[in-house]
């Protein structure tokens, strides 16, 4: 009898340890996340992110995007009804080895939070000379809500 007495209290805690771990507020839900295009080469030399919500917009920023490329890569088909693009951009580097991309994008509830990881090569790191406009293009299910950048750069150990 005690053997089962014992069986039935850790059943129930058991039961109510797992409740209590269900019902805790998520610090944020992930948002799956399609990448529409990744590159080091780009016609664009400022360093930004940004939101793109409309054809017109997506097609102005595409143009200039593969202004540097001939010919010019053709623009992916995004439906702005149900998604929206998500942009980083480094900017200019002065050389290879540096990367971005979009690490996951989640909502809470400040909003959606991109989190951009940008990667610099170590000073071991053999590159080459060439100047690189590193670039992340990802799409998500369409968010009518905040959507805030959040970076974090990693430096790359070559040794």
């Amino acid at each position: 009898m005690t053997r089962g007495y014992l069986l039935g209290l850790c059943l129930l805690l058991s039961l109510f340890a797992c409740k209590s771990q269900q019902s805790l507020p998520a610090a944020g839900s992930p948002i799956p996340h399609e990448v529409i295009s990744t590159g080091s080469y780009s016609g664009i030399s400022a360093a930004y992110d940004t939101v793109i919500t409309d054809d017109r917009t997506w097609a102005t920023f595409w143009q200039e995007l593969g202004s540097n490329r001939f010919p010019a890569p053709e623009q992916p088909a995004v439906n702005f009804e149900t998604h929206i693009v998500l942009v980083a951009l480094m900017g200019t580097q002065s050389g290879g080895g540096y990367t971005i991309s979009i690490a996951g994008v989640s909502s809470g509830s400040q909003g959606v939070v991109v989190e951009v990881v940008k990667t610099t090569p170590g000073p071991d790191c053999m590159t080459t000379d060439a100047l690189t406009q590193p670039y992340c293009i990802v799409s998500i299910p369409r968010q009518d809500t905040q959507v805030s950048f959040v970076s974090r750069t990693t430096v790359t150990n070559c040794k």
